[in-house]
Parts: C-alpha cells; sequence; structure tokens
C-alpha cells in the first residue's frame, strides 16, 4: 500500500561472475546458470580459459554479487541460445531473445517454487538443465527462446497464485524492465487472466 511493501516471492539468486563485467558480457551469466544447475560450461562456447577463469569467481564467492532481478537470467537464456556478443545497452541481449522466440506458441520448462524464510524463491534450475538437454539434442533455438518466455510467465503466475492464498491478494501490477517483452507481459497476463486476478499494465510510460 502507500505506507510500505512486503515481498511475498522473487527468483532464486544468480551470480554475476565479475560483477558488471556479466552484466556486458552476457555469457558469463550463461557459465553462473550453468554451474548451479550442474549443467556443463561447454554449452557457452567459450574458450576452456574463459570457463575456468569464471568457475572460480563462481566457486570462490569472488567478485561475484548476488541478483534476483529477472533481467539476469534473460541475459543468460539469451547468451545459451547463441548471443555471444557483448551488450551496448541495458536489455539489449533479452530483446534479441525476445526476437528469436517470435509469436510461436509453446510450453514452459519445468521449474520450482521453494518455501523460503518470509518469500517464496523461484527456482530456474530446472529450466537451465532443461534448456541444456535441449541444446545438446540440437532443438532449435527459436524454440528453446520460446519456451523460456513462456517459463518466467508461468513462474510469475505460480508465484501471484501463491501470494494469494497466503494473503488474498486479488489484482497483480506488472512493471519493470522486463516486462518491457511484449511477449513475456502478454503470456504472464494471459495466464493472470485465465487464474482470476486483475491485471493492471503500463498505459502512458513504458
Amino acid at each position: 500500500d502507500l505506507r510500505g511493501f512486503r515481498r511475498l516471492a522473487h527468483l532464486r539468486p544468480i551470480a554475476l561472475p565479475g560483477g558488471e563485467a556479466a552484466i556486458r558480457e552476457p555469457w558469463r551469466l550463461a557459465c553462473a546458470a550453468l554451474l548451479v544447475a550442474g549443467a556443463p560450461l561447454e554449452l557457452t562456447g567459450q574458450t576452456p580459459a574463459r570457463l575456468a577463469a569464471v568457475r572460480l569467481l563462481v566457486e570462490r564467492r569472488v567478485g561475484s554479487p548476488l541478483a534476483t532481478g529477472a533481467g539476469r537470467w534473460f541475459d543468460a537464456a539469451a547468451a545459451l541460445c547463441g548471443f555471444r556478443g557483448s551488450v551496448s545497452y541495458e536489455g539489449q541481449a533479452a530483446a534479441e531473445l525476445e526476437a528469436l522466440a517470435g509469436d510461436a506458441g509453446a510450453d514452459p520448462y519445468p521449474f520450482a517454487v521453494a518455501p523460503g524464510e518470509g518469500a517464496d524463491e523461484l527456482d530456474l534450475r530446472p529450466t537451465v538443465r532443461a534448456v541444456a538437454g535441449d541444446l545438446r539434442a540440437a532443438v532449435p533455438v527459436d524454440e528453446i527462446a520460446a519456451r523460456f518466455h513462456e517459463t518466467l510467465a508461468a513462474a510469475i503466475a505460480a508465484a501471484c497464485v501463491r501470494a494469494r492464498e497466503a494473503r488474498g491478494v486479488g489484482v497483480v501490477a506488472l512493471s519493470g524492465g522486463c516486462f518491457q517483452s511484449r511477449r513475456l507481459l502478454e503470456r504472464a497476463c494471459a495466464r493472470l487472466d485465465e487464474a482470476g486476478f486483475e491485471v493492471l499494465r503500463h498505459r502512458l510510460v513504458p
């Protein structure tokens, strides 16, 4: 309300190997995601030396702050789907991932919801393992990109359903940088509408 808020759920944190360097170079986030999911780092297409350096940063928890923002998970997914360069603006990798996904329908990958201290945690490690399996099976990356978007939409809806069960919340406002993704916004809205929520979305400003 106008006086305060309570955090009811968040994405499982992902490490940023090298700090801000991980935001500029999404392959670092792909490595961090694969590491926590127990999947092979070679799927990033990076050199053994680079992979060893990032592994050391993450495992020793040096220069690897944690982030719970959805944008960093989108960066990791974009790198896994073939975005190999450095970004020149915020959200670039996520925008390219959305373009790759197109408008085709998709089923979500598996994910988990774990109760935490005061807030649920949306765990995308099962998602990363499934993405890794699809990459090894040479599934087209546009399908992987579409399924990743659907996974985030499904996770958002699942968190909101749990919030309603716990707190009686019936109105959902979708805001933040990740909802500049038209695909994510529309799929999250559709799932929330189906679940019976009143959904508020931006109209006058991004």
